[in-house]
């Protein structure tokens, strides 16, 4: 039996926009008639894209094989169609202009810290229902005395990736300038105070010297938050080397080697990423799912990343890499229209903990490559798009 459903989300390659596009093939595959309203950043909103819109992502598609479908999915989902349910994967601020009376109402959303933004509440009490990605989100939201449900619908693993010949890998490589005998370690995250990256750079440069044989890609955003407690908004190379240069000061700038990669790629280029990577790092200080995590994970890649947050509904809670850390009260953050303030807490990995956890990762590599495989071999099964598809059509049609 097929069902009708208006389908809100964000036309874009973040963490939202590719869960959100996966959670749309899923339904179709399945038999559901949707109407997509797909949503693009104008520089101050998120706005409905137009039918004869061409957003930068359809552009990057060509050359994207998990993409490829994507043009087939807007125009079959761009017709009206009679719908009983209204399905917003977006932030819950948006909630209020998509929701629609005599329908089921429905919001998809996540947070990344142990409380909700209080503002949030009269806006997800709009909603019939509310799915999180993670069981962690499940604690957070129901402490706040939601009128509607939680159900907690995970992510949906990757249906395609980009493959590379060994040719293109090194030459991937060599134009990064990473000798072939380095390990590889890479991390994927925007430059903010939950990502982290400073307690990346900083842990990664005390557990090796220059003469490791190890290189850390880091990708990252064009522009980052600088330091408290106004947080400016600056160039993240600016950003990236002035926090190299503070740590190398006391050893003479000698440094484990570092390749910063702070623009954007496509899913093509960060498909590479994963093909060229041992070990997936992450220091974020707390994740609803953490995509970059998942991606890693899901194709047998080991992953170092903090203990807390959405990744150990994959990982498990004892997998090799999990870092050692405490709660800590959050920031105001960001200063411009914070979400995070105390007393919201997340997890800041401990230091010592995170170095001895990058040098394990090499000198135990062959254990934690077995381990990441049997996650993978779990990852496979449990967050198959069938499998996921069938608890979110359960919840949209309850």
């Amino acid at each position: 039996m097929s069902y009708g459903v208006k389908f809100y989300s964000y036309f874009d390659s973040s963490g939202y926009g590719s869960s959100g596009l996966a959670y749309l093939r899923g339904l179709l595959n399945a038999g559901w008639q949707v109407h997509w309203v797909p949503l693009a950043y104008n520089g101050k909103h998120f706005v409905p894209l137009q039918p004869t819109d061409t957003p930068p992502l359809l552009n990057l598609a060509r050359d994207d094989t998990a993409l490829q479908d994507l043009s087939a999915i807007r125009a079959a989902t761009s017709r009206p169609l009679d719908y009983s349910t209204v399905f917003a994967h977006t932030g819950p601020d948006q909630w209020p202009q998509f929701f629609e009376g005599g329908k089921r109402n429905v919001g998809y959303t996540t947070w990344e810290a142990d409380a909700l933004p209080p503002h949030w509440k009269p806006w997800l009490d709009l909603a019939d229902a509310i799915c999180v990605p993670c069981q962690l989100n499940e604690q957070t939201f129901s402490k706040a005395y939601l009128r509607p449900p939680v159900h907690v619908i995970p992510h949906i693993r990757r249906h395609a990736w980009n493959d590379f010949t060994v040719t293109e890998l090194n030459a991937m490589r060599a134009s990064l300038g990473i000798p072939p005998d380095h390990f590889i370690f890479y991390s994927i995250n925007s430059w903010d105070p939950r990502k982290n990256n400073i307690g990346l750079l900083r842990s990664y440069l005390e557990a090796f010297s220059a003469d490791s044989p190890v290189t850390l890609i880091l990708k990252t955003s064009e522009q980052g938050y600088g330091a408290a407690p106004f947080y400016p908004w600056q160039d993240t190379s600016a950003l990236a080397n002035d926090a190299i240069a503070d740590i190398t000061s006391a050893s003479g700038g000698a440094q484990a080697q570092i390749c910063l990669l702070p623009y954007e790629l496509s899913g093509r280029g960060i498909d590479m990423l994963h093909a060229l990577g041992d070990c997936y790092v992450s220091a974020s200080r707390g994740e609803g799912w953490g995509m970059g995590i998942f991606d890693a994970a899901t194709r047998g890649t080991p992953v170092l990343a903090t203990g807390w947050g959405g990744q150990l509904d994959y990982l498990g809670s004892d997998w090799p890499g999990a870092i050692p850390f405490s709660m800590r009260a959050v920031p105001v953050w960001p200063p411009s229209a914070p979400l995070f303030w105390p007393p919201q807490r997340w997890a800041e990995p401990d230091f010592e903990g995170m170095v001895k956890a990058w040098q394990n990762a090499m000198t135990d590599a062959q254990h934690r490559r077995t381990a990441a495989q049997a996650i993978a071999a779990d990852i496979a099964n449990r967050f198959a798009e069938p499998v996921i598809t069938a608890q979110l059509g359960a919840v949209l049609h309850a």
